[in-house]
């Protein structure tokens, strides 16, 4: 985006306040993207951390059981 509207300014078909306000407006989108980005990553990583912890206990469960079951 920043090439385009450089290329534009550049070629003089934006005057330079068009052009801050283009990469003003591309600086904005870059922020909601990333904001947007770290707290789906963070929810993710909660949620893979959470069912992950779960697993082990059901595996260590199933594992006692088996145990159990085959030891007699």
């Amino acid at each position: 985006m920043r090439e385009a509207s450089s290329y534009l300014q550049s070629k003089e078909q934006i005057n330079y306040g068009t052009y801050g306000e283009v990469n003003s407006l591309i600086d904005q989108r870059y922020e909601i993207i990333r904001e947007y980005y770290e707290t789906k990553y963070e929810e993710l990583n909660t949620t893979l951390k959470t069912e992950g912890e779960k697993l082990k206990e059901s595996i260590k469960e199933r594992e006692e059981e088996m145990k159990k079951k085959y030891a007699n």
